[in-house]
């Protein structure tokens, strides 16, 4: 479902192999549905490399080389944060996902050329009254999905799972009050950056020089 710039699994899922003399034989060809984070990468390659995060910052990241290497090893993480703002978040807690106020492309669906539904809808397909988010009030919609017995989000769980609901926006929360939390900042569009200014390309249209300040630093 969705893609990219959406919360939902198009967006947010991603595909990789590892391959080289650290695999054992007995995993090639093998599929790991551990839950791994693109920040999980680094503390893993310096861990195969024989180096140490001891004296670093604090890391998001966790080493799953022995996720990666091992039959049957559980990942080190229950959970990723997929997004955290004040108006869209989205979270994933074990089979769980939750999202919240996520619209962009939601309705729309990107089955595989030869399917069945491709054939009846064309490349898109109308999102289900099931797959809907759930109003919760005062601007505020969910849903809730298990995206391991349900990886393209068709049924929103939300309706009848409240409680759940509400502990994982409140796991979200305790992110966004946490000492690590850095206030979302989106620099307001800029005209002069429209490639039709620019020979109709998108090219970097300021100098460093003319780099701007925010309160949080320059970009």
């Amino acid at each position: 479902r969705g893609g990219k710039a959406t919360l939902w699994e198009g967006g947010v899922r991603g595909v990789a192999f590892v391959a080289g003399a650290g695999v054992p034989q007995e995993l090639a060809g093998t599929v790991n549905n551990e839950l791994i984070h693109i920040t999980d990468w680094f503390p893993t390659l310096l861990g195969v490399a024989g180096g140490s995060i001891n004296g670093t910052f604090p890391l998001d990241g966790k080493d799953q080389w022995k996720t990666i290497t091992s039959k049957n090893q559980s990942s080190p993480r229950d959970e990723i944060l997929l997004n955290i703002d004040l108006h869209t978040s989205a979270i994933r807690v074990g089979d769980l996902k939750l999202v919240v106020n996520n619209q962009s492309f939601d309705g729309w669906w990107y089955p595989p050329v030869n399917s069945t539904e491709n054939k009846k809808h064309g490349i898109h397909v109308p999102v289900t009254k099931e797959a809907k988010a759930i109003d919760m009030g005062n601007g505020v919609e969910v849903c809730l999905f298990n995206v391991t017995a349900d990886p393209r989000e068709k049924l929103n769980l939300a309706q009848y799972n409240m409680d759940t609901v509400k502990l994982l926006m409140q796991r979200i929360e305790q992110y966004m009050v946490g000492s690590d939390y850095v206030q979302p900042w989106t620099p307001p569009e800029d005209p002069t950056a429209d490639p039709k200014l620019h020979g109709g390309m998108w090219v970097p249209w300021k100098s460093s020089s003319s780099s701007r300040t925010n309160k949080m630093g320059k970009y």
